[in-house]
């Protein structure tokens, strides 16, 4: 009988998987000029910038323009 692999060997594997999937997962991605409103304010939001508020509820406005090499390919909307 072989011992059941500990977490330590599972990890590179897992690690690799990860990768593998954020790749699949996002194809390319696009900076988007959002503007963050709520009662208490407005503020414009940037990307790795935390949420101003925790205050509900929350709408996000902004124009979008979409590349032209991005036209007519399926869109997650994330």
């Amino acid at each position: 009988m072989t011992d059941a692999p500990t977490t330590q060997q599972h990890l590179p594997r897992l690690q690799n998987r990860l990768t593998e999937l954020r790749a699949w997962r996002d194809v390319a991605a696009f900076p988007l000029d959002l503007t963050f409103c709520w009662s208490g304010g407005q503020q414009r939001l940037r990307e790795g910038e935390p949420w101003p508020t925790r205050e509900l509820p929350v709408t996000q406005s902004g124009v979008v323009n979409i590349p032209p090499g991005w036209q007519g390919q399926p869109d997650g909307g994330r």
